[in-house]
């Protein structure tokens, strides 16, 4: 009978703990960078953006991103705001509608609130 006192798993921690807390970091610091756009975006929103189709196309790429890594990283409440800021832009890009605008823009501030200002330590404050 094989010994299980080597396996990587003996210790209850393995390799890939280490690779997925490094995938885990990375994505801290992809959220900084994202919710830095979201906040040029959202400001450029409120204060007169005239290429509003191309910035539409921008947040639900971004949100798309977004909450499939969130996803990944089990964070439900910035996935689901993710998704709602993806169909809401899906829908002003199709109507280019001041309702429409105004959906995206509280879709947008729901999920900066959801994703919130990540530490310094790569994780983030909620």
């Amino acid at each position: 009978m094989l010994s299980t006192d080597h396996s990587p798993y003996a210790n209850g921690h393995s390799k890939f703990d280490d690779a997925f807390e490094a995938l885990r970091a990375s994505y801290y610091k992809r959220m900084r960078n994202d919710r830095a756009s979201l906040l040029a975006i959202h400001a450029e929103l409120l204060h007169g953006a005239t290429e509003l189709t191309s910035v539409y196309y921008t947040i639900r790429m971004l949100a798309h991103r977004i909450g499939g890594a969130a996803a990944i990283f089990e964070c439900p409440g910035s996935a689901a705001a993710a998704a709602t800021l993806e169909r809401s832009a899906l829908q002003a890009i199709e109507s280019n509608t001041k309702e429409a605008r105004e959906g995206v823009i509280r879709a947008l501030e729901s999920l900066l609130g959801s994703i919130a200002e990540p530490r310094p330590d790569n994780t983030l404050a909620l």
